[in-house]
């Protein structure tokens, strides 16, 4: 028997807004955050953390798995540099210049992942708010296998320095 045209619709329904949630707005930051470390200064908006090294971009959800692509960005990069030219290696920028947030991926294998690619100075914990449960969130960091000192930067210390924020 068919299932129900209702049933069809809401399933095409939800499997349409769990592409864009995970795939397409992942995908399309993604491919921003290459075009400005990757193009160099041949291209409008390219070499943009060579010109302006003290530079922060934030990223969230987890770096939109980023911090795992680190090593293909400069393999393939190596191999089709296309006549441009960066001060340093593409993955650099990954942790240097572009730091993540954890919102929306409550995921201690990711966590520590990101920590292990791009280092604990480069990870802030977040709420994908409203999106995901806050509960879920706080209970996921104060779980996470985490060192006290990796916890701290992690939870506040990173938002303090790089946002300034003095909560003295």
């Amino acid at each position: 028997m068919p299932a129900h045209p209702c049933r069809l619709h809401a399933l095409c329904a939800l499997s349409a807004l769990l592409v864009v949630a995970t795939l397409t707005a992942a995908a399309d930051e993604a491919t921003h955050v290459h075009q400005v470390v990757a193009t160099g200064d041949a291209a409008p908006g390219g070499g943009v953390f060579d010109r302006f090294p003290r530079l922060k971009v934030i990223l969230g959800h987890m770096g939109e798995g980023l911090p795992f692509q680190r090593w293909r960005f400069d393999s393939r990069f190596a191999a089709y540099p296309h006549g441009l030219t960066l001060q340093r290696a593409p993955s650099e920028y990954i942790g240097r210049n572009i730091v993540i947030t954890t919102s929306g991926v409550c995921s201690p294998a990711a966590l520590a992942g990101a920590i292990a690619e791009m280092g604990a100075e480069a990870v802030m914990f977040s709420v994908d708010y409203p999106y995901e449960s806050t509960a879920v969130a706080a209970d996921f960091i104060e779980a996470a296998p985490l060192e006290e000192r990796t916890r701290a930067l992690v939870c506040h210390g990173n938002a303090e320095r790089l946002l300034k924020l003095d909560l003295a």
